[in-house]
C-alpha cells in the first residue's frame, strides 16, 4: 500500500479550456508509468470525464456514496490499467447538508483510496463554494488556460478568489491549444505577471499542449494519450507527467484521500467568499511604469534560454559521429537552433525600433478583471496601455503620438459609449463576439479593426502589426 497520496486538482477559469481533457491524458500518462491513479470527476455541471474517455454513461456515481449508503468500490470504475475513475454528479454541490454522523461516514470511505499514488481533482469550470473548496483541499494545484483572452481573465478570477479564501501555494499552469511556444510563453508571462502584481502570487510553467488536429479529432472518442500516442499533444502531455513525477517529486505534499474530504466538506460548509473588487490602492498601481519594465524582463529571460540553446546546439554538433548517435545530434542540435531562432524573435520586438514609438493604448471594458489582462498582454507585446477605462469614465483626452483604443463592448454598454466619447477621435479596435451593436453603430467610424472571436493572444498580436504597418492612425 502506499505511504502516500497524491491529490492534484484540476482547474480552469471557464469552459472549453481543455481541463477535463488534461485531466484525464495526464492521469493515463501517469497510469503509463507505473503510478495508480484515481481520477474523481467533481464536475457537476457536465460530468464528462465518461465522455472523454470514452466510455458509456455510469449507472452508479459519487451521489450514491454521498446520500443512498453504496459503498465507494462498487462507484469505482476501471478505465485503463492502472487508472480508475470515480463517476461525479450533482450530489456533490449538496455535501454541505450532510449530518456530522453521515459525513463522518463518507469521510471513512475515503480512506479506502489510501492505496493510490494520485488522486486527480476533475473540478468545474469557474467559480463556486465545491471549486473553491475542493481546490484549496488538495495539496496541489494546476490550471488549464487557452490562448483565449476570455481564458485568461477568468483563471485570473478563480486564482484571485482562492487567494482570499486562503491559498498560499504556487499553482501551476499549463498552456493548451497553443499555436507556438512563443505565444504560449507570452499568454503564460501575461497571467503569471497579473498575478504577481495584484496578489502578490507567483505561479509556475508546469507545461505547454500545442494545437493538434489529431488530438482535437479524438474527443469524444478516445484520449488523444492513447489514439494517437505518438502525436505533438501525446508527447507533451508525457513531458508534463514526467515532470510532476519525477521534477515535482521533492515538492509534493503528502497527504490522505480521506484528510482531503474531510477538509472539503468542512470548507464547504464555512463558505468561501467570493469577491471580486480590487482595493482602491490596487487600482492605483501604475500601470504605464510596469508596462515599460515587463517586456524588458522577459526578453532577458528568453535571450538567455537562446543563447544556452545555441551553445548546447553547438556542442552537440560538435559531438556528432558516424551512425545513430550523429543522425541524433544533428537532429536535436537543429530543433535546438529552430528554437532559438523563435526565442530570438520574440526577444526582438522588444528591441527594434527603439526610436519608433509605438501606438498607446487606452483599454475600455466594464470587467476590470478583463481590463487588467488585457493591459499586461499589452505591455508583453510592447505596447503601452495609458489608460483603463470605464472605473469612473472621467479620465478621457489625448496623449502624445498614436493612440489606439482597445474595447470589450460589455454591460452596461452606456458606460463603454461614455468612455469612447471621453476620448474624441480615438480609433478603435473592438473585440468581437460579445455584443454591444448599437455602440458599435454609434462609433462605426471610428473603427478600424474587429478581432474575430475566439480573441486569442497571437490574433490581438497580428492585427496591431497590421495596423501599424498599415498606419491607420
Amino acid at each position: 500500500m502506499s505511504t502516500h497520496t497524491r491529490i492534484i486538482a484540476f482547474a480552469s477559469g471557464k469552459g472549453g479550456a481543455g481541463k477535463t481533457t488534461m485531466a484525464v491524458n495526464i492521469g493515463l500518462a501517469l497510469a503509463s508509468m507505473g503510478q495508480k491513479v484515481c481520477l474523481l470527476d467533481a464536475d457537476l455541471g457536465l460530468s464528462n470525464v465518461d465522455l472523454v474517455m470514452g466510455l458509456d454513461s455510469p449507472s452508479k456515481t459519487l451521489e450514491d456514496v454521498l446520500f443512498h449508503d453504496l459503498p465507494l468500490e462498487e462507484v469505482i470504475v476501471p478505465v485503463a490499467a492502472n487508472m480508475n475513475l470515480i463517476p461525479g454528479s450533482s450530489g456533490i454541490s449538496r455535501m454541505a447538508e450532510l449530518p456530522r454522523e453521515q459525513r463522518a461516514v463518507l469521510v471513512d470511505e475515503f480512506k479506502k483510496l489510501d492505496g493510490y499514488d494520485f488522486l486527480l481533482i476533475d473540478n468545474s469550470p469557474g467559480l463556486s463554494r465545491q471549486v473553491v473548496s475542493l481546490c484549496l483541499s488538495a495539496r496541489e494545484l494546476i490550471v488549464v488556460v487557452n490562448p483565449e483572452v476570455t481564458s485568461l481573465v477568468d483563471a485570473y478570477a478563480l486564482i484571485k478568489v482562492l487567494r482570499e479564501n486562503g491559498l498560499w501555494s504556487r499553482p501551476r499552469i499549463i498552456v493548451n491549444r497553443a499555436e507556438s511556444m512563443g505565444d504560449a510563453k507570452r499568454i503564460f508571462a501575461t497571467l503569471h505577471a497579473t498575478l504577481e502584481k495584484y496578489l502578490n502570487l507567483k505561479c509556475s510553467l508546469l507545461g505547454v499542449i500545442p494545437l493538434d488536429a489529431q488530438a482535437k479529432t479524438a474527443f469524444s472518442k478516445q484520449p488523444f494519450f492513447l489514439s494517437h500516442p505518438h502525436s505533438p499533444a501525446a508527447r507533451c502531455t508525457q513531458f508534463i507527467a514526467k515532470r510532476i513525477l519525477v521534477q515535482e517529486s521533492r515538492h509534493w505534499k503528502k497527504g490522505r484521500p480521506e484528510e482531503f474530504w474531510e477538509s472539503t466538506l468542512t470548507r464547504i460548509k464555512q463558505r468561501p467568499r467570493f469577491d471580486l473588487e480590487l482595493s482602491s490602492q490596487q487600482l492605483d498601481t501604475d500601470l504605464a511604469a510596469y508596462a515599460k519594465v515587463a517586456p524588458e524582463e522577459l526578453g532577458n529571460v528568453l535571450a538567455q534560454r537562446a543563447r544556452e540553446m545555441d551553445g548546447l546546439a553547438s556542442q552537440l554538433t560538435r559531438m556528432a559521429v558516424d551512425g545513430t548517435l550523429a543522425g541524433q545530434a544533428r537532429t536535436i542540435a537543429g530543433l535546438l537552433d529552430t528554437l532559438s531562432s523563435q526565442l530570438k524573435e520574440v526577444v526582438l520586438p522588444g528591441e527594434k525600433d527603439q526610436d519608433t514609438p509605438l501606438p498607446k493604448m487606452v483599454v475600455v471594458s466594464n470587467q476590470q478583471e478583463m481590463r487588467q489582462i488585457l493591459a499586461d498582454m499589452l505591455a508583453m507585446l510592447g505596447y503601452e496601455p495609458v489608460a483603463q477605462l470605464p472605473s469612473g469614465v472621467q479620465e478621457g483626452g489625448s496623449v502624445d503620438g498614436p493612440c489606439l483604443g482597445i474595447v470589450n463592448v460589455d454591460r452596461p454598454e452606456a458606460r463603454i459609449g461614455d468612455a469612447l466619447l471621453a476620448w474624441p477621435g480615438l480609433p478603435l479596435v473592438v473585440l468581437g463576439g460579445y455584443g454591444g451593436t448599437d455602440v458599435l453603430r454609434a462609433f462605426a467610424d471610428r473603427i478600424v479593426a474587429v478581432i474575430p472571436p475566439p480573441v486569442t493572444l497571437g490574433g490581438l498580436r497580428s492585427t496591431l502589426e497590421n495596423l501599424v504597418g498599415v498606419k491607420h492612425f
